[in-house]
């Protein structure tokens, strides 16, 4: 028969292995990999050499990881929703910081016009022109880069992907994502996940916390009926008193 003694030993013993165990993590399953821009100059190429470049990816946006290499990743850019052009091409890893979440509206949907007829060119060198663009037209813009002394915008206009110069187009900015950046103790930009994944250990400590005060509770309403069920010597006593003188 166990005793009291033991069932309490036995209570506790079990209520310090659920203290000591590790912290339960939940790991979701995702398909999709996303990566967001925190450098100024992260460029997207046509090639994963890194020989040709398109644009540079507008600061704290987020690109979708398509393929994962040492030297180049591939990545998508936009939405294939089909309003405009989905960009695909390849990026240097180390501009990237890789993130566990999948954002919301992660790339930037922003229309430019022209202030100005001005051509619009398929290659950043401006050599081979398409056609032109009359004064306020309005177009989609992908991001910028910098042929000598001009800055081009890369843009999407009446079906076309091209570079058109800046100064042509009326004054615009590009906001900033509205997901928060954090800046770490070093002085490096990092996005909220990042800072949030740091912190697990302690949630982890809560969630033990949690299951200590649930087995506590366990034992003492255990030991309340134990004590309200726990058999009367005397009575017994008196029982086998009673059976011997009958």
């Amino acid at each position: 028969m166990i005793t009291f003694r033991k069932f309490l030993t036995l209570a506790l013993a079990t209520f310090y292995i659920f203290i000591a165990l590790p912290p339960i993590t939940v790991v979701k399953a995702n398909s999709e990999t996303y990566a967001r821009i925190l450098c100024e100059d992260a460029v997207i190429y046509h090639d994963s050499n890194l020989s040709q470049p398109i644009f540079t990816l507008p600061y704290s946006y987020y690109v979708k990881i398509e393929l994962e290499s040492s030297n180049s990743t591939k990545i998508s850019f936009g939405d294939s929703d089909g309003v405009y052009p989905q960009i695909i091409g390849y990026i240097n890893p180390n501009k990237l910081t890789f993130i566990n979440y999948v954002p919301v509206s992660p790339y930037p949907k922003i229309k430019v016009s022209t202030d100005v007829s001005d051509v619009l060119f398929n290659d950043f060198e401006q050599k081979k022109p398409y056609f032109n663009i009359p004064m306020n037209e309005v177009m989609y813009y992908y991001g910028e880069t910098v042929n000598l002394d001009k800055t081009l915008c890369y843009v999407y206009y009446s079906k076309k992907l091209g570079y058109v110069d800046k100064i042509s187009l009326n004054p615009f900015s590009v906001p900033l994502h509205p997901d928060e950046i954090k800046f770490s103790d070093n002085g490096g930009a990092n996005d909220g996940a990042n800072i949030d994944s740091e912190s697990t250990p302690s949630n982890a400590i809560g969630e033990n916390m949690q299951i200590a005060i649930i087995v506590g509770i366990s034992i003492i309403c255990i030991s309340v009926v134990y004590f309200l069920f726990k058999p009367s010597k005397n009575k017994t006593a008196d029982e086998q008193s009673e059976f011997s003188n009958e």
